[in-house]
């Protein structure tokens, strides 16, 4: 497992008195990488992290939602297979993984991890050569996708395959630090802005025009799942939770939603996510709430410190 990279801690808790009113544009928050002349989004990122997840044999947080609505469970053939190596066994300027190529024998691609002492990994080297391993190996193992697929195909021999697993490197990193400072302004414009005094009205004139949407999960009724002898309740569509107002009646809940009881008050917060840095197993989030007054004001901001989750 990857370890998180380091963060800026924010101000936990904010109470900021009136500003000037907040400019009426909302910002580019676009993750967008050149690589090799060609731009990677976020949906390219997202392509090739669910091509390694499934060469190695695991299902993608989005799989593991369906197969649960859905009654099924996914499965994906493992194709990269892990041996521990000694560091005196690992080549030239790599010490913590490498992709060694194929098993003629299995089929399989294969990644070799250093064994590590007490205190070793965990580190920025760590981290890249992991990913690059794993990077090449399901590159190899199969058809990941465009535009990985068509930059694989272009490296010919080991040496140009190791460079290309270094690039994917400096890809995702970069785009992890664009997306980083994309929510670390987002959080300064809020702190900055969405002050205590302010009309839940105005608050949100500001949001909608600077482009960020604010939700209270108890808005959301779900969507009962009861397939195949699974039971439970998918709370993935969160379009009727946005916008949350005084006096907002709660939904009808039925089946397994029933169970997830909430109860927001006549003044119900309003709480944005803001997605952060990544790499291939974690990701962060800011997590921002605005509570709201009997007299439907601002009293509260409270913006979190990034938090970071596995899978």
């Amino acid at each position: 497992m990857l370890v998180a990279m380091a963060t800026t801690p924010l101000q936990a808790q904010v109470m900021p008195t009136a500003q000037a009113s907040p400019p009426m544009s909302r910002p580019d928050r676009t993750t967008h990488v050149t690589f090799d002349n060609v731009v990677i989004d976020e949906s390219a990122v997202r392509v090739l992290f669910i091509g390694i997840f499934e060469a190695f044999g695991t299902r993608t947080p989005n799989e593991t939602m369906t197969d649960l609505s859905q009654g099924r469970t996914t499965w994906h053939v493992r194709m990269i297979d892990t041996i521990a190596k000694d560091h005196s066994q690992m080549p030239a300027g790599y010490r913590y993984a490498f992709y060694a190529g194929r098993d003629p024998s299995t089929g399989h691609e294969v990644v070799w991890e250093a064994n590590l002492g007490k205190g070793e990994g965990g580190n920025d080297q760590d981290d890249d050569e992991h990913v690059a391993a794993y990077a090449l190996a399901a590159l190899d193992a199969r058809d990941v996708g465009e535009p990985w697929k068509t930059f694989y195909s272009h490296a010919a021999g080991d040496a140009a395959r190791q460079a290309l697993g270094r690039d994917i490197v400096r890809t995702l990193q970069e785009a992890s630090d664009q997306k980083k400072a994309a929510a670390a302004a987002d959080a300064a414009w809020i702190r900055r802005y969405i002050v205590v005094g302010l009309s839940r009205a105005n608050a949100y004139a500001a949001l909608r025009s600077y482009g960020l949407v604010p939700y209270n999960s108890a808005f959301n009724p779900g969507v009962p799942i009861d397939k195949n002898g699974t039971k439970g309740c998918d709370f993935s569509d969160q379009s009727t939770a946005a916008w949350p107002y005084h006096g907002e009646p709660l939904p009808k809940r039925t089946g397994e939603c029933v169970s997830f009881k909430n109860d927001p008050g006549a003044f119900p917060s309003a709480n944005i996510t803001l997605g952060g840095a990544f790499n291939l197993g974690c990701s962060s989030e800011i997590a921002i709430s605005i509570a709201f007054d009997n007299s439907d004001h601002v009293k509260l901001v409270h913006i979190s410190d990034p938090e970071w989750s596995c899978v």
